[in-house]
């Protein structure tokens, strides 16, 4: 399992690297994988696999060194990649209005990610990341009625 996580973080890297820009055969392949690879009619696990590279990908952009290509990635480009890879068939507004909110229910991957990123933020208050991991957390959809998994 470690190693699809590395080798996926890597791939998706690659995917936003701006070296990679002009290699239209590189990003095209990529650009076909990703949505297949986390499509839950096909491989009903591998959404877990992506949402556990998000951070991951998010450190490695936001603590590149200046003169790294690394360090160009919009990190806020790659989660919201990301976040509609995840939420591409995301409920319709139709289910969503039969769906209980109930104090039993597990976090969505969004309060996941607040917490890993309000983590991060609280590990290192004083780096210069501070402020590319707070406009991350600006493009987070969180629920009013799940303030129960917030508090």
């Amino acid at each position: 399992k470690h190693y699809k996580l590395d080798v996926l973080t890597h791939l998706i890297l690659l995917y936003f690297n701006p070296v990679t820009a002009e290699n239209n055969y590189v990003r095209q392949i990529l650009s076909v994988f990703f949505p297949y690879f986390v499509d839950p009619k096909t491989f009903p696990n591998n959404r877990e696999y992506i949402a556990n590279c998000l951070m991951p990908c998010i450190r490695v952009c936001a603590y590149a060194p200046k003169e790294s290509p690394l360090s160009q990635i919009s990190t806020i480009k790659l989660t919201e990649y990301i976040l509609w890879l995840l939420c591409a068939d995301g409920l319709t507004e139709k289910d969503a209005a039969k769906r209980q909110i109930n104090p039993t229910d597990t976090i969505s991957l969004h309060e996941k990610l607040a917490f890993d990123i309000l983590f991060e933020i609280d590990a290192h208050p004083e780096s210069d990341q501070v402020r590319v991991l707070s406009r991350i957390l600006t493009i987070l959809q969180l629920n009013d009625e799940n303030q129960h998994n917030l508090k």
